[in-house]
């Protein structure tokens, strides 16, 4: 599920603070990034290759190893399906750290442009300052 509207509904419909809202659906979409490349890396390249068939998947991993982190914080931070970069991060082995710090800066910047559009750009200034 796409990361603004959780976040729209956790601040709206439950009541919570700006602040604590953010938190939760930052680490919470973190935590399902992590889970995203363990299964791919675990079970991802065996399944990909069973469904997809060796040629596409040498041609994602020629594209991953260009890419990389900057894949990684592309899908993260636009509308890509993050998803699928967490597991092909995994099923391309990257390093888990370099994931999670590109994955981090890019749902960071989504969540604020988020947090920015549902505010208006006032309040989302008093909550960065």
């Amino acid at each position: 599920m796409p990361i603004a509207p959780i976040f729209g509904v956790a601040i709206s419909l439950f009541g919570l603070p700006l602040v604590p809202a953010f938190l939760v659906v930052f680490f919470a979409n973190l935590a399902g990034g992590a889970f995203g490349f363990f299964l791919g890396k675990y079970f991802g390249h065996r399944v990909a290759v069973r469904f997809f068939g060796e040629k596409p998947i040498k041609k994602a991993e020629k594209f991953f190893e260009k890419w990389g982190e900057f894949g990684v914080f592309l899908a993260a931070f636009t509308p890509i399906p993050f998803k699928i970069a967490a597991l092909s991060a995994g099923i391309f082995e990257m390093n888990f750290w370099k994931f999670l710090a590109a994955a981090a800066i890019g749902r960071f910047l989504h969540l604020a442009a988020a947090a920015a559009a549902f505010l208006g750009g006032v309040e989302f200034l008093k909550f960065l300052f």
